[in-house]
């Protein structure tokens, strides 16, 4: 993004995430430039809005071509933002350490298998970043809206 627009903007990575924060650091070091300038947890992002006042119109509809990124924070979130699909492969998405743990422990058995992995017990919306900010049924519920809402920031 700095090359295309401007070397002088400010890349920010907002999500659920704590641990993007570490590997934006690392992925700065390994190209050895800053790709990305910052990251933000969403709990992080709500303190801001309410610390600045600011409110949303959500009365705008999004193109929901444009937003597939959005469900990264849910189970097969990284695999429903394909464009296209291997058909001989088989796309699973892993949720919880245990279970992380127990497919890399067996993962020489398996072949022609896509997995999406998540360290969270039902994947980021379920990370210790976002714990706070609702129960996990109304953060999934709420993942569902923004699926359908694009939000205007209004002064």
């Amino acid at each position: 993004l700095h090359e295309r627009f401007d070397e002088d903007i400010n890349v920010v990575f907002i999500g659920p995430c704590i641990a993007k924060i570490r590997e934006a650091k690392e992925a700065n070091k390994v190209y050895n430039r800053t790709l990305i300038d910052g990251v933000i947890t969403f709990n992080d992002l709500n303190n801001l809005f309410i610390e600045n006042n600011i409110t949303f119109d959500n009365d705008i509809v999004d193109d929901k071509d444009n937003i597939k990124s959005r469900n990264y924070a849910v189970n097969r979130g990284v695999c429903k933002a394909f464009s296209m699909y291997h058909p001989d492969y088989e796309y699973i998405s892993i949720d919880g350490i245990e279970n992380a743990m127990h497919v890399l422990d067996n993962i020489d058995d398996l072949s022609g298998v896509f997995f999406e992995m998540s360290s969270c017990d039902f994947s980021c919306v379920n990370g210790p970043a976002t714990k706070q900010l609702l129960n996990l049924l109304k953060r999934l519920e709420n993942m569902q809206e923004i699926d359908m809402i694009k939000i205007k920031i209004i002064h």
